[in-house]
């Protein structure tokens, strides 16, 4: 009578060569000469410290492997298997009962909006099945194709979130649920790992930026680009954050983004001279090239064009610190000073972290990455605070990754990894990447809009130190009627470009409380006796815990305004304007490692007589 097994699992065994050094003969190094297939050709060719399983491939400029050349027939052979390590004296398995699989139609099936499950793990017993995936199992789930592709997964409990293209759901986990005929439905448990798949309300999704989840407690926060929408997923559902008085910002900003792939490059000048070598040793790397393998490189030519190369980077080999030499596919002729230019294919990101220091999400709107341009107008960084329920600034650094972990906040740039509000260094603050910058701030005073006034007096609540940089009105229309004499002394529209331009009313520099101090001397007296109290101050002086300046106007008097004699001469008190865009930033002298805090910020206006 014929015995029926049931076989959990299958053995497979795989003979990988080990090799080391360079993975095929005409990648050897250029010192041997006709290398062959003998082992003292070879063993000259062996880099110690390259040892790597498998055959031989390249990377291309598309990052696809390709075998190329012939394999090196010479070094070790190890066995890996599902079951048993092979190692010594450890149990052996004999043939056992053998079982196979024909498939009929052997081909990699790609499925951009499936699911799927392995083995266990058991960590008691040691038996690891990660790597069995059963035909015979019901072990996939699809979520629907009309979505588009699944682009990122989380695990939340006993949920597993799918976020596709243009839908957010999540599939319940060792449960289903079951829905009655009133509607009302109930969970229940179930042998099923990956069970039904409920949609969130909303038609929103991540489209291709799964870079830019985040994640605090119960919220969830990404960019869905196609919709031009900011998005939080918590307990209420999904809610679009970017509503919170920034929608037109992302509506325009959002779309300005490529979806494809790009050329992008980077340029560097050589600091090696090689003639006809595939090797070129870069100098002085601080890490602001965006070096790796795949890339292609590039020479400049004559007319200061880079023509299109097939030569791409293999192999990239550290030397110290400073030092890298770069080993590419072909050889290449290079002269110290020569420019290269580091070119690969890339596109848009949209890079999202939180800060758990500060309890803010941040997103980093990038039309390049960030390895390969760090100008201020190819990104934006903005912060949303849940406590204000606002996008509450905007942030000048371009993080290639960021994210929390224990209570503290990092970002990855193409030089490495920082931690952000770091003032441990007696110099560190304002230090940023390791270049120290002042802080800027910049903010908007507009009471009722609809009427025109004159701001006469700024105060702000904070520490001493802080100077007023900028502070200008709206644009303005001329008031002089573009009207011109002709011979005769008659009066002739005039309708040129320039009679036409706006202006803008702006203010004096409102120097900080040191920085503005002076004081008065007795000319009939010297030394000490010769200084006149108190001190004299020509910018922020503090009344009431309040720094209090005016504001003069630095513009030409113009009809209907009031000139007032000051020190050099007339001067117009106060900015007329329906609203004023200020920037503050710290000064020179005032405990300048200190830290500097702005909680308020107002100014005096009086309603303008026209």
């Amino acid at each position: 009578m014929a015995a029926i097994l049931e076989i959990d699992y299958f053995n497979s065994y795989w003979l990988k060569r080990i090799q080391t050094g360079p993975q095929v003969v005409n990648a050897c190094n250029t010192s041997v000469e006709n290398p062959t297939y003998n082992d003292e050709a070879l063993v000259a060719n062996v880099d110690s410290n390259k040892v790597w399983p498998g055959t031989a491939w390249y990377g291309d400029a598309n990052k696809s492997i390709t075998p190329t050349g012939e394999l090196i027939r010479n070094g070790n052979v190890f066995v890996e298997e599902s079951r048993i390590r092979a190692g010594f004296n450890n149990v052996q398995t004999d043939l056992g009962t053998r079982a196979y699989l024909n498939e009929k139609d052997p081909k990699q099936k790609h499925r951009i909006n499936a699911l799927i499950y392995s083995g266990l793990f058991n960590s008691t017993t040691g038996v690891n099945r990660t790597n069995v995936f059963s035909v015979a199992d019901s072990i996939t789930k699809a979520a629907d194709i009309n979505n588009g592709s699944i682009q990122r997964i989380y695990t939340e409990d006993t949920n597993l979130i799918i976020f596709q293209e243009n839908k957010v759901s999540r599939a319940l986990i060792d449960k289903d649920a079951i829905y009655s005929a009133e509607g009302g439905g109930s969970v229940t448990t179930s042998n099923l790992v990956i069970g039904q798949i409920i949609p969130y309300t909303g038609d929103y999704g991540i489209s291709t930026n799964p870079e830019s989840f985040a994640i605090f407690g119960f919220r969830k926060y990404f960019v869905d680009k196609y919709r031009s929408a900011v998005m939080r997923l918590s307990r209420d559902g999904l809610t679009e954050i970017s509503n919170y008085g920034m929608i037109d910002y992302f509506r325009d900003n959002l779309a300005k983004l490529k979806d494809n792939y790009f050329k992008s490059g980077y340029v560097f000048s050589s600091s090696s001279a090689v003639t006809s070598s595939n090797e070129i040793t870069l100098q002085n790397y601080s890490g602001g090239i965006p070096l790796f393998i795949g890339a292609t490189i590039e020479i400049e030519d004559a007319n200061g064009d880079f023509p299109v190369s097939s030569n791409y980077i293999v192999d990239l080999e550290v030397v110290n610190s400073t030092t890298i030499n770069i080993i590419l596919k072909d050889n290449i002729t290079v002269s110290i000073g020569d420019n290269l230019r580091i070119s690969s294919f890339t596109k848009s990101l949209l890079v999202g972290g939180f800060d758990i220091h500060t309890k803010q999400y941040h997103v980093s709107i990038q039309k390049t990455p960030s390895i390969y341009s760090d100008d201020l107008d190819t990104y934006d960084t903005l912060a949303f605070d849940e406590s204000v329920l606002g996008w509450t600034s905007f942030l000048t650094y371009k993080p290639a990754f960021i994210g929390s972990l224990k209570n503290k906040f990092f970002s990855t740039i193409s030089k490495g990894l920082y931690q952000h509000n770091y003032d441990a260094l007696s110099n560190g603050r304002n230090t940023f990447y390791g270049v120290s910058t002042k802080p800027q701030v910049t903010f908007v005073f507009n009471p009722q809009p609809d009427l025109s006034k004159n701001f006469q007096t700024i105060s702000y609540e904070g520490s001493n130190g802080w100077r007023m940089n900028i502070l200008e009105s709206d644009e303005l229309e001329p008031i002089i009627s573009p009207y011109t004499a002709d011979a005769n002394g008659n009066f002739v529209p005039n309708f040129g470009v320039a009679n036409w331009v706006k202006y803008k009313d702006s203010a004096n520099v409102i120097r900080s409380m040191y920085e503005g101090r002076y004081e008065n001397y007795d000319p009939y007296n010297s030394g000490v006796n010769a200084l006149i109290p108190p001190f004299a101050y020509s910018g922020f002086v503090q009344k009431e815990n309040l720094y209090v300046a005016y504001i003069n106007n630095n513009n030409q008097t113009r009809p209907g305004q009031v000139p007032v004699i000051g020190v050099g001469g007339p001067v117009t008190s106060g900015i007329k304007a329906n609203y004023v865009t200020a920037t503050m930033t710290t000064d020179n002298i005032t405990d300048e490692n200190g830290a500097k805090e702005l909680f308020a910020v107002s100014a005096n206006y009086v309603k303008s007589g026209f």
